[in-house]
């Protein structure tokens, strides 16, 4: 995922399934671990401004993003060039559902269809030609809807817990689970291309961690009496900050 792009560096943050050493155009950073996931930062300097600069990504020396087979335009850093006319993509709410019937139908014919994903639909677009590349991607919350799970996430939980989750428990309540969700909401590989082509900035909202969240102070007062509490929030802030599909180091 591209970060931070300036007129002559970049940020590029990277998930792995395993520590290692993570080398982007000859800038090399390690992994760091948050509850077993393996993260890096890698700062691209030397970058010339208004340029369009391809890039891969090699783990401990091995080339492994861009896949070799997925068949879609190479990836690159557009840098900034000073006084040039500055374009910005922005969305919300990006409930991820799977991308076939019922889910992709308006929700005024099917209770459980949200319509097409426009996201998806912008970085097909961009691949084709017929959307012009954005100078950033403004992500303005609910990356993840927390509180309506994907089926497949769903079935993890169930597996994971012995049993399905009662009606009053939330689906997720940990770290983990959390990472489970944005690996659903952004492992389709046109998202992952586009996260890697376009520099993105996200805050989250509400559904992040749980509808109505913080409305008000007694809201507060119920919700931390609750025992699943603690687990939910800490695993929903602490994921804002790592939200992405690893990259594999070994097959």
């Amino acid at each position: 995922m591209l970060r931070r792009v300036g007129t002559d560096s970049a940020v590029i943050w990277v998930e792995t399934d395993a520590a290692c050493d993570v080398e982007v155009l000859g800038h090399h950073e390690p992994t760091f671990s948050v509850e077993g996931h393996h993260y890096a930062l890698v700062h691209v300097s030397g970058l010339t401004p208004g340029s369009e600069t391809p890039y891969g990504v090699s783990l401990d020396g091995r080339r492994c993003w861009p896949p070799e087979d997925h068949g879609m335009p190479p990836c690159a850093i557009r840098t900034w060039e000073r006084d040039a006319p500055f374009r910005v993509l922005f969305g919300s709410c990006h409930q991820a559902a799977p991308h076939r019937e019922p889910w992709d139908r308006p929700r005024r014919r099917d209770r459980r269809g949200i319509g097409p994903d426009a996201l998806r639909a912008y970085a097909i677009g961009m691949q084709d030609g017929t959307c012009a590349p954005p100078d950033l991607l403004l992500l303005l919350g609910d990356q993840v809807y927390a509180d309506e799970t994907h089926p497949e996430v769903a079935e993890a939980l169930e597996e994971r817990r012995g049993h399905p989750p009662p009606p009053d428990w939330p689906q997720v309540t940990s770290f983990e689970e959390y990472t489970w969700l944005y690996q659903i909401s952004w492992a389709a590989p046109v998202l992952r291309w586009l996260f890697s082509c376009v520099p993105v900035a996200m805050i989250f909202d509400d559904h992040d961690i749980i509808d109505d969240w913080n409305t008000s102070a007694s809201w507060r007062d119920d919700i931390e009496r609750v025992a699943w509490w603690p687990g939910r929030i800490r695993g929903g802030l602490a994921q804002k900050k790592f939200p992405l599909e690893p990259v594999r180091l070994h097959k």
